[in-house]
């Protein structure tokens, strides 16, 4: 009886292992073989490594910002003193989005300077301020003012009298700089402009 029941074990066991030994075989053959495995048609962009990826075509070729005056009104503030209104129109022929970062003015009549400005900041260093910093888009153009306030009769500008509400031809002149940035790279530099209004 012992013998029967240790033959009986002694099978079971043999066939337990024979079963395991070719679960894991089949188990196996299929892991490695992803053939047997469904995966939906999936379409991946296919990327040429030889093309460029940013464009750097439009940094080598950046073209300087076009200014020009849009207008320059003087006008009285109070008995004393007079408000001198300019605004520029800034176009950006590149591409790219160019960064204009500050107009430095003068603006004069026949008779001399009326007053000087600044449109802007230029940041300093890696973390300077981008607040006063102005974007404009590849192929467009912004409107940028600025207002200053000045003594009728300073001793250091143009007597002003003659100018309030009177219609005057006005020479604009000054520097802006720019920056444009593509990819890690960046250029841009600093112009010179000289303008009449009207």
């Amino acid at each position: 009886m012992k013998r029967r029941v240790l033959y009986i074990v002694s099978g079971v066991t043999i066939i337990t292992i024979v079963g395991i030994v070719l679960v894991l075989n089949n188990f196996g053959s299929s892991i490695g073989n992803f053939s047997t495995v469904k995966l939906p048609d999936l379409k991946m962009p296919s990327v040429n490594m030889g093309e460029q990826i940013f464009n750097e075509e439009a940094l080598r070729d950046a073209r300087s910002l076009n200014i020009s005056v849009k207008d320059v009104r003087i006008e009285p503030a109070d008995k004393t003193q007079a408000k001198v209104n300019v605004m520029f129109d800034i176009f950006n022929p590149n591409k790219a989005t160019v960064m204009l970062e500050v107009i430095s003015y003068n603006i004069y009549t026949n008779s001399g300077r009326i007053v000087s400005g600044d449109i802007g900041e230029k940041p300093t260093g890696f973390v300077g301020s981008q607040a006063n910093i102005f974007p404009i888009v590849g192929n467009g153009s912004i409107i940028v003012k600025d207002s200053k306030v000045v003594d009728r009769e300073s001793s250091n500008e143009t007597n002003l009298n003659d100018f309030v509400g009177n219609s005057q031809h006005y020479v604009i002149n000054g520097t802006f700089s720019y920056k444009q940035t593509s990819s890690f790279q960046s250029s841009g530099g600093e112009n010179n402009f000289s303008l009449t209004f009207p």
